[in-house]
């Protein structure tokens, strides 16, 4: 019967229906499905009833809640041009108040002048951000375009903040910094607008490797948002605004705890970029602490991601295992879809370093999907970057190869942490900048950069100095200066499979490498054959090679295993395998080829 009515007919009962329920004093979550078929364009009891019902529905169904936004606005008058959706009933005659039905209230907008109702200056920035939220990224960004022409200086602030959200999930990270400086620099912008605003801008900065200006935006983002929301309360603005906003400003010396989560969260980031371990954690720690006891919007921005990060870089896996099962609980509870991408990145990192190779590609293999799904492709260069590792790790170095440089195309050739990172894994020398972020990924790293990138070895030392409770830097450190038993056994202790099989090869010890790399799902590099495996000069590992370089200096077995902090047999091990590789039977002849191979500087 519904659907055989005409649609003017179908929007005054809609309207009368809605009528009903607020005299009733109904919830705004029942008056909503009514209100958004039958309300007019100026009613302000509208807007507000379904500003009201979105702000109910967020903590569960961001989409729904954005779609009664999206409603909200056309009905304030400030939604992109359009022909009103109720235009056909005034056009049938029952579009006229009926007996019974208020006019639209005071202070809605005068017949013509198209002039938004008050309080209405906070909807364009909700619906964009509820938008993003739920990973609907193109129309948060149309909409956010669509509206150039704020009246003040916090609504377009608001709308900067909403968009540069959008823009951050796509990954436009560059259009993020600019959109915010230009934001920030209006005058008059509130104390709470600038804290979010300094917040997105933080992480913004970071992935482009600003690190310093992006712990200091991150920095002045977490003192705006204790010291509040720096604004008078304006009685209308708070009754759109809808509850869950006003109880946050009313936090007392809690301030805008949203903008104080996001910046912890950058600050977590930029600490393990920095290797102060230690405080990641804590950063990280207070902003969950923070986050869940506001709920609401605070809660969706999901600060335990970060939280597991910092537990990751700790060598803490199964706690970080932990955290990521809460996140993705919380996701689907929440609807917060944006958040996916981040998760399944977090998470194959996670598996990556835990040496579990198939988990991990599966891991990034989703979420690349839904990254793409979504249009949110920030996260799809890092994703890549660990198929790309992966696949590396198995032996596949062509296919390996191709992802990585899909990844590179996506990142760009400037500067940034996953850019770093991807020419990093195709084989390029790390710049300076990045590499305790690397090491601490991946502590073994240290130990075959020492010879092309100066600094290796200390910064993996300063790093174990640093972090003590972290064993993996611990034997990272050992490895780079050779202790390669004491790394083994140290390895052993820790979580990281790949960095023992990393020491073991480097230390001769081959069958044993070859059994834990087997173990992960990775095959046997073939930079590190045994004897009888490949012949030549180019085929001695690095092991190998410092065993040759001091016998041939002169030293016995036991002076190059002081030197080596290896034990004789080792060396002798080492020895033998080297005397296979090149042919040879004696010192005097190893001595001629390490001569011929590497001449001594004139």
């Amino acid at each position: 019967m519904y659907g055989g009515l005409a649609a003017a007919i179908r929007t005054a009962l809609h309207r009368e229906a809605a009528l009903v329920l607020r005299r009733e004093g109904r919830p705004p979550a029942e008056l909503a499905e009514h209100l958004r078929h039958g309300a007019r364009v100026g009613d302000v009891a509208a807007v507000r009833e379904l500003r009201a019902a979105a702000e109910e529905m967020t903590a569960v169904a961001p989409s729904a809640a954005a779609d009664l936004m999206l409603r909200a606005l056309e009905l304030s008058g400030r939604h992109h041009p359009g022909p009103d959706p109720t235009a056909g009933a005034q056009a049938a005659g029952t579009g006229a108040p009926g007996a019974g039905e208020p006019p639209p209230e005071a202070g809605g907008p005068a017949a013509g002048t198209g002039e938004p109702p008050p309080g209405a200056a906070g909807l364009v920035a909700g619906v964009v951000r509820l938008l993003a939220s739920a990973g609907r990224l193109d129309e948060a960004r149309e909409i956010a375009d669509a509206h150039g022409a704020p009246r003040d200086a916090a609504e377009r602030a608001g709308i900067a903040f909403g968009l540069a959200e959008a823009l951050k999930h796509a990954g436009d990270d560059r259009t993020v910094i600019a959109r915010t400086g230009r934001a920030l620099e209006l005058s008059g912008v509130p104390v709470r607008e600038r804290a979010r605003l300094l917040a997105v801008r933080a992480h913004a900065l970071m992935m482009t490797g600003r690190i310093d200006a992006a712990d200091d935006a991150a920095r002045e983002a977490i003192a705006n948002g204790e010291a509040g929301t720096g604004r008078a309360a304006n009685p209308v603005e708070e009754a759109v605004a809808g509850e869950e906003a006003t109880a946050e400003r009313a936090a007392g010396s809690g301030g805008e705890v949203f903008a104080q989560v996001v910046g912890l969260q950058a600050r977590s980031t930029v600490a393990i970029f920095r290797g102060e371990l230690g405080d990641a954690l804590r950063y990280a720690g207070r902003s969950v602490e923070l986050a869940d006891g506001a709920g609401g919007e605070t809660a969706h921005r999901h600060p335990r991601l970060w939280l597991g990060a910092a537990l990751t870089a700790l060598d803490r896996f199964e706690e970080a295992q932990e955290v990521y099962a809460v996140v993705e609980r919380e996701c689907g509870r929440l609807g917060t879809a944006w958040a996916l991408p981040l998760l399944h990145r977090f998470r194959a990192e996670l598996l990556l370093a835990w040496g579990r190779l198939d988990d991990a590609y599966a891991e990034a293999e989703t979420g690349l999907r839904v990254a793409e799904q979504l249009s949110a492709m920030a996260l799809a260069p890092a994703l890549l970057g660990v198929l790309g590792q992966v696949t590396l790790l198995r032996g596949e170095a062509r296919a390996a190869r191709e992802l990585l440089a899909r990844g590179r195309g996506l990142a760009g050739d400037g500067p940034g942490l996953v850019a770093e990172e991807l020419r990093w894994r195709s084989g390029q020398a790390p710049s300076a900048g990045v590499l305790a972020y690397l090491v601490v990924q991946e502590p073994w790293t240290a130990a075959r950069l020492r010879r092309v990138v100066p600094g290796a070895v200390e910064c993996v030392r300063d790093l174990a100095r640093r972090n003590p409770g972290q064993v993996s830097l611990a034997a990272g450190a050992a490895q780079a200066e050779g202790r390669l038993e004491e790394a083994i056994e140290l390895y052993r202790a820790g979580p990281r499979p790949l960095g023992l099989a990393a020491a073991l090869e480097e230390a001769g010890r081959r069958e044993e490498a070859v059994e834990v790399y087997r173990s992960c799902g990775a095959a046997p590099p073939v930079s590190a054959p045994s004897a009888g495996e490949g012949s030549g000069w180019a085929a001695l590992t690095g092991a190998e090679l410092r065993v040759v370089r001091l016998v041939a200096q002169g030293m016995t077995n036991r002076e190059a295993a002081a030197a080596l902090f290896l034990s004789p047999h080792t060396i002798d091990t080492h020895l033998r395998h080297a005397f296979a590789k090149l042919g040879v039977n004696s010192r005097v002849e190893l001595t001629r080829q390490a001569l011929a191979h590497e001449p001594p500087a004139p």
